[in-house]
This record gives structure tokens, sequence and C-alpha cells, in this order.
């Protein structure tokens, strides 16, 4: 089994993808390289207009992470795509935003919320 359960629905004429984030952490190496590598494999297959990560389960992790997320959204940006993170615990949301990457990359409260797209938490 994944770090990921995946979907992609069609939106208003939009591709949105979905991906939730089933560990509990992801703070090793191992586990932030696999998160990329699967996340970057369902990007290139599956071409969404809009990505949407969304963390809720996860309790820990590493800010390798973080710079995962800016790797997707980079990737996602060669065809206009976006992407959209949701669900992240306080301490998370804290560190993601301490970072300054809420400025570059819109977190909301849950996958409803990103999928709306309007403005994030």
């Amino acid at each position: 089994m994944g770090l990921l359960q995946l979907q992609v629905h069609e939106e208003a004429g939009r591709r949105v993808g979905v991906a939730n984030v089933v560990a509990e952490e992801v703070a090793s190496p191992h586990m932030t390289g696999e998160l990329k590598v699967e996340a970057l494999r369902f990007i290139n297959r599956e071409r969404p207009d809009v990505c949407i990560i969304n963390w809720a389960g996860v309790q820990h992790a590493g800010t390798d992470s973080f710079g995962v997320m800016l790797v997707l959204q980079k990737r996602l940006a060669d065809w206009q795509g976006e992407l959209r993170l949701c669900g992240m615990n306080p301490l998370l949301t804290d560190s993601f935003t301490q970072c300054g990457l809420v400025r570059l990359i819109p977190l909301y409260d849950d996958v409803a919320s990103a999928r709306g797209g309007g403005k994030p938490a």
C-alpha cells in the first residue's frame, strides 16, 4: 500500500485530483521520497487542472515534505494547473505558515473548501 489514496473527478469542465495522505507520519527521508514519487506519478498520469493534497490523517511531517509540495506545484504549473493543500493539523499548519509557504500554495480547512477554491483558511 502506498502513501496516497488517489481520485480524479471532472468538476465544471476541470480535472480535479484529490490525493489523501494515508500515513500518520511523513518525516523520514524514505517516506518523503515515496510521497514525492507517488504524487508526481499521479500528477504526470492524470494531469489535473487542480490537485488537492489532503493531510487530514497526518500527525507528523518533516519540512522536507513541504519541499515536495513545491516540486508538485512547479510540475502542475507546466500546464497552468494549481496545487491546493488541506486538512493539516494545527502543528503542521503553523510550520507551513512559519515557512512562508502559504504565500505560494493555498491552505484550506478541508477537501470541500479546497474544491470550492474560495479564500484559503
